[in-house]
């Protein structure tokens, strides 16, 4: 005789099972995503309940800060520091003992105050607030802080034209940040380097320097910005040897970047400076190619400022080709955008 007990008593376990995994909930978010989620009670409550919950969970906020401030994400950067403030307010509320310190937070508040100065062109104030914030990370040996202000305080001066403490600053920021091994900023501060060092007109030690960027951002995955230092790259080995035939392969590795990217102003930069390189090895019939090819794009990325001085080069180029017709040509069209009624690119 067959009995179908126990095949009934399989079916009931594994039903029973599969209730007990759908029934299971979801874990629950850590406390620094509480807090950008705008429940500061219920991050404190979770972060309290660890030694140092509540100072990992600052860490977490302002280290998300950092990230957003290095991708030039501002106000989520402004967002995240509020939460924080909020987050440590409540802690102190709640278990004075228990509340980190507030300096690392005030830093980089200042510095996120010295960035929206800069961006303003009020560089002066701009000043004065990041060396407020160095000073800040100095004093609590918060060296992400340091590396992140030093950056800031570097552009800041080489757009005040004081670039010897531009390159000072900005060297110390690149050598803080490699080394921490941290690939991304060491990249995005050698690159800044190598624009103040270019505008001293260091040219060698400036392509040294974008050299750096360049690797380190595609180790990063930072296409974006390992294709600017390529290109710049290639305009400071110009400005050491305007005839030789190197700087063409850097500006042409970052053309095809900026194509794969959509990059259409970059790219039309790209094809200028090739055409601009090459025009001093009286290949003025290449070079007018390299110009008339900067044209699609900077036409495409609306670029009156890239298509005022393509048109005025290739008024140069065909003048020297002696092709009366195209310099007549290109004449009228700079003119026409740079004329305020003519200022729109067909």
């Amino acid at each position: 005789m067959i009995t179908r007990a126990p095949v009934i008593l399989v079916f009931a376990l594994l039903l029973g099972a599969a209730s007990a995994q759908t029934s299971k909930k979801p874990p629950a978010p850590p406390a620094h995503e509480l807090v950008l989620q705008g429940k500061v009670g219920a991050a404190v409550s979770l972060a309290l309940k660890a030694p140092d919950g509540a100072a990992s969970t600052l860490k977490a906020l302002l280290d998300r800060a950092d990230a957003e401030v290095t991708e030039r994400q501002i106000a989520e950067a402004k967002a995240t520091l509020a939460g924080a403030g909020k987050f440590l307010d409540e802690c102190a509320k709640r278990s004075p003992r228990s509340a980190p310190p507030r300096e690392a937070l005030e830093g980089r508040r200042l510095r996120l105050e010295g960035i929206e100065l800069s961006d303003q062109k009020e560089y002066a104030k701009a000043e004065g607030v990041l060396r407020k914030a160095l000073e800040t990370s100095r004093k609590i040996k918060d060296t992400t802080l340091e590396a992140g202000v030093r950056n800031n305080l570097g552009h800041t001066l080489r757009l005040l034209g004081k670039d010897g403490e531009a390159v000072k600053e900005l060297t110390a920021a690149r050598d803080i940040a490699e080394a921490n091994k941290d690939l991304a900023r060491a990249g995005s501060y050698n690159f800044n380097l190598g624009l103040a060092l270019y505008q001293s007109r260091r040219f060698e030690p400036a392509f040294d320097a974008f050299k750096r960027s360049a690797e380190q951002n595609q180790t990063a995955g930072k296409t974006g910005v390992e294709a600017r230092a390529l290109l710049w790259q290639g305009r400071a080995l110009s400005a050491v040897n305007s005839v030789s035939p190197e700087p063409i392969k850097y500006l042409s590795a970052a053309q095809k970047l900026f194509e794969k990217l959509g990059d259409s102003a970059n790219l039309g930069w790209c094809y200028y400076y090739m055409g601009d390189h090459t025009a001093y090895s009286f290949k003025f019939k290449e070079a007018a190619v390299y110009g008339e090819a900067a044209l699609v794009p900077f036409t495409k990325a609306a670029d009156k400022e890239g298509l005022r001085r393509t048109y005025n080069f290739l008024v140069d180029m065909y003048g020297r080709l002696n092709e009366a017709a195209k310099v007549e040509m290109y004449r009228k069209k700079a003119l026409e955008i740079a004329s305020p009624q003519g200022g729109g690119v067909k």
